[in-house]
């Protein structure tokens, strides 16, 4: 299996876009790298404006119980995904990282 962070690996920093120039987020990275070369990741760059789009109902999108970052990250280590901060997560392998995917619109049926 290829490395799944050459993508990043691979780009001089002023190449990245700039949540993966970011010295936090590259560290998470590295701390995920330094635990398996090989695991399937995610990288989230979390757009909470998207989920404070109803101002009686902050930080649920479209102002509706359930559909928030919570819930996705609930639903990301229920599925066996490793959280790094709430924004790296990697998986154990390619058949966990596809289990996960399949499950997406039956258990967050709101995500696009």
């Amino acid at each position: 299996m290829s490395n799944p962070f050459r993508c990043i690996c691979d780009k001089a920093p002023e190449n990245l876009p700039p949540f993966l120039n970011n010295h936090d987020t590259a560290i998470l990275v590295l701390r995920a790298l330094k635990k398996d070369k090989n695991m399937p990741a995610l990288v989230f760059e979390w757009n909470l404006a998207g989920f404070n789009d109803v101002a009686t109902a902050p930080g649920l999108r479209n102002g509706v119980a359930n559909q928030d970052k919570a819930t996705i990250i609930a639903n990301l280590t229920e599925n066996g995904a490793t959280n790094y901060n709430n924004i790296v997560f990697t998986f154990p392998n390619g058949n966990a990282i596809g289990a996960w995917v399949d499950q997406i619109h039956v258990n967050i049926p709101w995500y696009e």
